[in-house]
C-alpha cells in the first residue's frame, strides 16, 4: 500500500515547522499510516512506469502543471496518475518507441459539495482510479464512484 502525501498532509509538517512549539502534537503520525509506503508531498513515486503524485509541477513555477490530461502527458512524457483537480480526466496516447502512455487526472474522492465551486463546478465525477495489468507504464483503468463504495462497502 503507497500514500503520496498531498497538499492537506503538507499542511500537517507546515504547521510543526513554522511553529515549533506545536512538535509532537501535530504531524503525519496523526494520519494512522504505519502499514503504508509513504511518500512526500509532490515528489512522483515511480511504479511499473506510472508516476503517482498529487500533482505534477510546471517546472519553472513549482504550481500544479495546467491544462487537461492530454496536454499533461505530452507535457511530461511520462504516464501518470495524479489528484487535486476536482475532475477526472484521461488520456492515452502512442508513443514512438512502441506502447502506451497513460495520464490520469482523479482529484474527488467524497460525496458533498464544496460551496466555493458555485453550482456548475459542483457537478465532477467523484470516486476512485483502478488500474488493472500494469506493466511498461500503461494500465487499464477501471472508475468506481464514491457513493457506490458507500452504499456496496459501509
Amino acid at each position: 500500500m503507497v500514500f503520496v502525501m498531498g497538499n492537506h498532509e503538507a499542511r500537517l509538517a507546515r504547521v510543526a515547522k513554522d511553529a515549533p512549539e506545536m512538535s509532537g502534537f501535530v504531524g503525519y503520525h496523526l494520519l494512522n499510516l504505519q502499514d503504508w509506503e509513504t511518500h512526500d508531498f509532490l515528489k512522483p513515486v515511480e511504479i511499473n512506469g506510472i508516476w503517482f503524485t498529487h500533482y505534477l509541477q510546471n517546472a519553472f513555477t513549482g504550481k500544479p502543471l495546467g491544462g487537461n490530461a492530454l496536454n499533461q502527458l505530452k507535457t511530461v512524457g511520462q504516464s501518470f496518475v495524479c489528484g487535486h483537480k476536482q475532475t477526472l480526466d484521461i488520456a492515452i496516447r502512442p508513443v514512438i518507441s512502441g506502447g502506451l502512455q497513460i495520464g490520469i487526472i482523479c482529484g474527488a474522492c467524497y460525496l458533498h459539495k464544496e460551496d466555493y465551486l458555485g453550482y456548475t463546478a459542483n457537478n465532477h465525477f467523484r470516486g476512485i482510479t483502478m488500474l488493472h495489468n500494469v506493466k511498461d507504464g500503461f494500465g487499464n483503468p477501471s472508475f468506481v464512484d464514491t457513493q457506490y463504495l458507500v452504499d456496496n462497502y459501509l
